[in-house]
């Protein structure tokens, strides 16, 4: 605003006349909030076969002798069974918004009326409060409500049904209104669809490990392993085999663990533990207990779209004898009970490569639930179904599953290494943090025994002089390796490349062990970032007048 230079301002005197006072009652107190009506107009979207959808509506605000403030929210659904659920998702979302508005404005509200075309989650919600029967499927979506709607049990509550796609020529003001939330509602739920395709890829990687070391040897390899990955900041998802007791001090933990007060940064930044050393179980009564790795396999198999020729037999069969098939109920070719090993380990290969995540809600447009999946993953337990077979269609091993798992994201590609020398070509800056000086006085070293020996000598004679060299530096590689690079007649500068790529420390590097304080690690204590629960409740909002 432009300043106006010595302003000339009348001040008129105005005579009020004299008013008597009325006697302040507790309606009056200065501190009494204001009482608005609130009217939440909403609707779900759903994808049966990848159970994931979209909601959206507008909230108003009704306050007497003001216009009617506007508040739209959407958001992404994944994990509900049946539309209905989605439809209360949606209207929690609605009161959600509202009790942000009420806390913003220090308000209170005294009536909500909820505009809705799902007559089965109204009705199922007033069934559930007066104590009646209703469909068990919908319970995810009832909690979620009757949650969202207990701080608010003294604004009167009701439910009108909108009849939901009319023609705008015939319909009134509030189907037209339903109309624009379902087509924002179907946009939320195809781009959730998306997420679902293309999960993308996070500073994580998974490591599936032996949990009892025999061989020095193999602790150097996991001690760097988990050194170089943490020097760059690459958060590791570990798995334990082997034990039934908690892994508080390993190798791999030890090479984290240097890394971390080298660069003073928490271990719970660098390492999760996603071992399920005893399975975890949860139900209701009169409810089917499921184990909830299992819950999060299952729907992330769903959403995936994944369709195995045991299921499909399954199906098939149970069409012949006449009994009802059911497309999303992918746990059947697999024959996992809940709470056993099988399960577990389900669970287990799912959070190797996505982490921990909250799968059943509406989240954040930007905050999808996959955006946590690993780079890539090493398995050196090795415990893999000998029949192909068997691990495809019945997958029974920790190995098994996480390979299963790991299939089920197409364009992921989140390649599976049996030790680390493949991760360290593909994390290169990790691999260089394990030689004793820079990368190119090593090439310059390989390449001076090349220049001297490759024309001269046998590629055995030369693997012995490149790892005498090596061996100079404290580095060890492959003699097979070498042999082989030498025997394809490439070029020196090729050979010296594929070495700098095989060739690994022989010792420990970073903080010695020794000098490692409290090398026992408590990991309930420690913090984690893995922050795939975080996004579950929260929805954008756009406020409109």
């Amino acid at each position: 605003m432009a300043e106006v230079a010595n302003p000339k301002i009348r001040y008129a005197k105005i005579k009020r006349p004299i008013i008597k006072k009325k006697k302040r009652t507790s309606m009056d107190a200065p501190d009494a909030k204001k009482k608005v009506g609130a009217m939440i107009l909403c609707d779900g979207s759903y994808l049966e076969d990848k159970m994931c959808g979209g909601i959206a509506g507008v909230l108003s605000i009704i306050e007497p002798g003001k216009p009617p403030v506007e508040i739209e929210f959407d958001a992404m659904s994944f994990g509900a069974r049946t539309s209905v659920v989605v439809e209360l998702y949606a209207i929690s979302a609605g009161v959600k918004a509202l009790k942000d508005y009420m806390a913003e404005h220090n308000v209170d509200v005294s009536e909500i009326q909820v505009y809705s075309d799902s007559k089965w989650g109204m009705v199922g919600y007033e069934r559930m409060k007066n104590g009646e029967s209703y469909y068990p499927a919908y319970t995810p979506g009832l909690r979620m409500l009757d949650n969202s709607l207990a701080p608010l049990k003294d604004a009167k509550l009701s439910f009108t049904h909108v009849k939901a796609h009319q023609d705008d020529s015939i319909a009134n003001y509030i189907e037209r209104r339903h109309n624009q939330v379902d087509v924002r509602a179907s946009k939320r739920a195809h781009e959730a669809l998306g997420y679902l395709k293309a999960p993308s890829k996070n500073k994580a990687y998974a490591a599936m490990l032996p949990a009892n070391i025999e061989s020095e040897e193999k602790c150097v390899e996991l001690h760097n392993l988990g050194y170089a990955m943490a020097k760059e900041g690459l958060l590791a998802r570990a798995l334990f085999d082997g034990t039934t007791e908690k892994v508080t001090s390993h190798p791999f933990i030890d090479g984290i663990k240097a890394a971390c007060i080298e660069d003073n940064r928490p271990l719970g930044e660098l390492l999760k533990d996603v071992t399920e050393y005893t399975p975890l179980t949860y139900g209701q009564a009169n409810y089917r207990v499921k184990n909830t790795s299992m819950e999060d396999f299952v729907y992330r198999a769903i959403a995936s779209g994944i369709e195995t020729v045991k299921l499909k037999k399954l199906q098939a069969d149970a069409r012949r004898q006449g009994k009802p098939t059911d497309e999303r109920r992918i746990v059947e070719p697999y024959r996992i009970q809940p709470n056993n090993d099988n399960a577990g380990y389900a669970g287990e290969a799912v959070r190797l490569l996505h982490g921990r995540s909250k799968m059943q809600g509406y989240q954040k447009i930007n905050q999808p639930p996959f955006m946590t999946l690993s780079r890539f993953a090493i398995d050196m337990t090795q415990t893999v179904s000998s029949s192909p077979r068997d691990s495809e269609n019945n997958p029974s091993t920790r190995g098994d599953w996480i390979r299963k798992v790991k299939a089920f994201h197409e364009n992921a590609r989140v390649p599976v290494f049996s030790s680390p020398t493949p991760a360290y070509a593909q994390e290169r800056t990790a691999k260089n943090r394990l030689f004793p000086c820079d990368e190119s006085v090593l090439k310059a070293s390989i390449i001076d025994v090349l220049d001297d020996y490759m024309s001269v000598m046998s590629p055995n004679q030369v693997e012995m002089k490149i790892s005498e060299a090596l061996k100079s530096y404290g580095l060890v590689a492959n003699p097979e390796n070498i042999r082989s690079a030498v025997n394809k007649n490439a070029s020196v500068e090729s050979v010296a490349e594929r070495m700098l790529l095989s060739c690994v420390p022989s010792v420990k590097v970073g903080v010695p062990i020794m000098q490692v304080p409290n090398s026992t690690v408590n990991m309930d204590n420690v913090p984690s970032v893995d922050n795939t629960d975080e996004a579950d409740l929260d929805i954008g909002h756009k406020r409109k007048r």
